[in-house]
């Protein structure tokens, strides 16, 4: 059998692919720019020298080529390029690999560029968005890796060996799912995964695709969710076929027919919060409430509703940019229903399939709080220390508007008794610590009934120069971005200035000649277009970035000077263990 992974350049298929060497051993592995690479030569260099047309075919030859040698009646994974545009044979599965990342665009300082423009590492957005359509078309199914970087998951593992059981979450089917050539195959398998139910949306599916689903002799149930009041009758007929029944409130009276199976669906905006709240709290009807939701303070109103009859109630929190996911996660089988997704889904605070099966009923949880924190690899580093220690490790967006006093004391009610801190919030955890200086990690601490900080961002800081072989004393070093970090760099290396992300202003009395050496980038995601309009002379030798995110500025920066640069990945991980030495103290049950 062939399986081809398919997906953006950066999403980590070859990464995959090891990993699956490891989840299906008697599988073949194989990455196919590795093997143009063997036989031709660098790739960035055969771009260069004969153009993207050129290079095209070059990767469909290799791959027919490859394809005439391979046994396959084995089972056999072949990575492709972002860009293949080749032919398949027929009868493979095409899955595509995703990562919620996808649409910062990825920046490479090894890989082509593809807009033409040798100083640009960008995607062009119209070539994404044809990428994106040409996946979406032509996959058989999709999975969303984590994000951050490890050599085994669990959930992986069982999705690859097709071991996934007892889920216990709906998924929602989407009229692309129909497309796929090898439907009939794809919906039996997810039959076996012990899902609640298969959701079929009146408003996302035509009546012929819901009629496929209901002539199916599946195991799993069937919900009808009625969005939409178009062929209300028709739909209805569909409905009394299936085990359950989604009402939207706002079409008003339930009809009649559907009333023992189904239960009322809400959707409030964020101005309806707080009354829907108040005029949900006493009914008897089962009720999924569904609310657009601003605060850590509105999501604890809504949690303490579910809890008061969670087996008649569900309560599903909805935001604009998903940051609900770890909520609907720490609430996973805990109530009357839930949903995960694949791919993109139908919400964005659905959490994704794999990160549904890595999370435990464990009554205490750990997070990384701040913002941004959507894409951080906290979650995947950490995840298995603090299994070991009955937590799971979520990503929590808080931002520096919110009350942080009655976050922290929501997030204790909610079970959490240890965090990691980033921006914008290392001085507020500081303060609530009893530190006088930013911290990065917190812990509750039973002995002391409060919270304990500590920063290990110096510390990892340090790990990585020793291993880059780096002494910041003999340097001009130059850090942009005048944060928490940036203050600890200044107090511990004299040879250190700091220049404002926002305006580029250093100190007072700064020699405007003055070129630094080295340069460190600690402004996040900030554009910074000061830096290019003030330091036109500014030739660094070496970018030290502490961000590992594969969309930093920092990346085209060091591209723009020639510099050798330095992803913050080491920095990461050495102040993550740093972290995990510090935690291991407080949960380690014989502390008291």
């Amino acid at each position: 059998m062939l399986i081809f992974l398919i997906g953006h350049r950066g999403v980590g298929k070859t990464g995959l692919l090891k990993r699956i060497a490891r989840y299906v051993p008697e599988s073949v592995t194989i990455c196919l720019d590795s093997e143009i690479e063997r036989k031709h030569g660098d790739i960035k260099k055969i771009f260069a020298a004969n153009g993207v047309e050129y290079f095209r075919k070059l990767e469909n030859d290799t791959l027919q080529d490859l394809l005439l040698r391979l046994d396959t009646k084995k089972k056999i994974y072949i990575a492709l390029g972002a860009g293949f545009s080749g032919s398949f044979p027929e009868g493979c599965r095409k899955i595509w690999v995703r990562r919620d990342m996808d649409p910062s665009h990825f920046l490479f300082l090894d890989r082509p560029t593809l807009n033409g423009d040798p100083r640009d590492l960008k995607m062009p957005p119209d070539l994404f968005v044809q990428r994106e359509r040409n996946f979406a078309n032509i996959c058989t199914e999709q999975i969303t890796l984590k994000e951050g970087i490890y050599d085994f998951d669990p959930a992986e593992a069982l999705f690859f060996q097709h071991q996934i059981s007892h889920v216990g979450a709906a998924l929602t089917l989407l009229s692309g799912d129909f497309e796929k050539e090898t439907f009939l195959d794809w919906i039996q398998r997810r039959d076996d995964w012990g899902l609640h139910s298969f959701e079929l949306r009146n408003d996302l599916l035509s009546q012929e695709q819901i009629r496929k689903v209901v002539r199916l002799s599946l195991k799993t149930p069937l919900l009808f969710s009625f969005r939409s009041r178009d062929q209300v009758e028709a739909h209805i007929r569909l409905a009394e076929q299936c085990a359950y029944v989604d009402w939207d409130h706002n079409l008003g009276e339930m009809p009649e027919a559907i009333t023992a199976k189904a239960f009322i669906s809400v959707h409030s905006s964020l101005e309806e919060f707080q009354d829907n709240l108040v005029y949900w709290q006493d009914t008897v009807q089962k009720i999924k409430w569904a609310p657009v939701v601003e605060t850590l303070e509105q999501l604890y109103l809504g949690h303490q509703w579910v809890l008061a009859d969670p087996k008649r109630r569900a309560f599903l929190p909805r935001s604009l940019d998903g940051r609900w996911q770890w909520y609907r996660l720490l609430m996973k089988n805990k109530m009357m229903l839930s949903f995960l997704r694949e791919g993109t889904g139908s919400a964005q605070d659905q959490p994704s399939l794999l990160n549904w099966l890595t999370t435990e009923p464990f009554a205490n949880s750990a997070a990384v709080i701040g913002s941004p924190v959507m894409h951080s690899w906290s979650p995947t580093f950490h995840n298995g220390f603090f299994r070991e220690h009955s937590c799971n490790f979520f990503a929590l967006t808080i931002d520096r508007e919110e009350d942080k006093e009655k976050t922290l004391e929501t997030l204790f009610r909610l079970g959490f008794r240890a965090l990691a801190v980033t921006s914008p919030l290392k001085e507020w955890a500081g303060g609530v610590s009893g530190c006088n200086h930013p911290v990065n990690t917190l812990v509750w601490s039973t002995k002391d009934d409060t919270w304990i900080g500590k920063s290990t961002d110096l510390k990892g800081f340090q790990l990585l120069l020793q291993e880059e072989n780096i002494t910041l004393e003999v340097e001009k070093v130059a850090v942009w971005g005048s944060g928490a970090m940036s203050e600890l760099l200044k107090n511990a290396y004299p040879a250190v200035e700091v220049f404002s992300a926002r305006t580029g202003e250093g100190r007072e009395g700064y020699d405007s000649h003055w070129s630094p050496a080295l340069f460190i980038w600690s402004a996040g995601d900030n554009p910074s277009e000061a830096l290019v309009r003030l330091y036109p002379h500014w030739q660094p030798k070496i970018v030290i970035d502490m961000s590992y995110r594969q969309d930093s500025p920092a990346i085209s920066f060091a591209y723009r000077w020639g510099a050798r640069y330095i992803s913050g990945v080491k920095m990461f991980i050495g102040q993550g263990y740093e972290q995990q030495i510090f935690w291991k103290q407080y949960l380690n049950p014989s502390h008291k």
